[in-house]
């Protein structure tokens, strides 16, 4: 995970080509690179030579990148079992970087979700230029917050939405939720706390 723009990292990894590409465009600058472990390796001590503080993340597979091909034929007979359906609930895909009908969301999209490029800065901004304006990431740690953040401030215009997390790592427990909600509270939005605290 590099704190530069994608731009700048693509043009880097020509020297890497066919072993590493962009796994992810998580804000304005906040890119993760994905690939081959040994390029990976190489690509950090570039980095960290450059003075760029650069971050692994710490997971034991390369998705976003071409070693999820491997798994391809399995996720393509397994994911059919489950099978999309439409909602009413806006879904900015970042797969495609747009809103997208939730009746798509087949095998093949869930595939191309693993394998692709994670646009997520392109579906934020479809999201703000609909007019949303509160984003809430539903995990087990904020690691999205930066670049949400990142992508309100640097949007034309810029924007004074709302961003907050659900549990952090270490602090995942009840309480650490309820005060996100009351985060969200204290910026306006609303919780129907008779739900939350029965």
């Amino acid at each position: 995970s590099l704190p530069l723009p994608v731009e700048r990292v693509r043009a880097e990894l020509t020297r890497w080509e066919g072993r590493l590409n962009i796994g992810a465009v998580n804000g304005p600058d906040v890119t993760v690179v994905s690939g081959d472990a040994d390029a990976l390796d190489e690509l950090i001590a570039h980095y960290e030579g450059e003075g760029v503080p650069v971050r692994r993340v710490q997971i034991d597979y390369a998705s976003h990148s071409a070693h999820a091909e491997t798994v391809r034929d399995r996720l393509l007979e397994f994911l059919p079992r489950y099978g999309a359906h439409a909602t009413d609930v806006a879904f900015y895909s970042s797969v495609t970087g747009g809103l997208l009908d939730t009746a798509t969301l087949d095998a093949d999209y869930w595939y191309r979700n693993l394998r692709q490029t994670v646009e997520f800065d392109r579906a934020v901004r479809g999201a703000l230029a609909a007019g949303h304006t509160v984003f809430v990431e539903v995990s087990p740690h904020p690691i999205l917050s930066v670049g949400l953040r990142r992508i309100l401030e640097t949007a034309t215009p810029a924007s004074d939405g709302t961003v907050t997390g659900t549990l952090r790592r270490g602090d995942g427990d009840l309480d650490r939720f309820l005060r996100s909600l009351a985060h969200l509270h204290t910026h306006g939005v609303p919780v129907d706390w008779t739900a939350t605290l029965r």
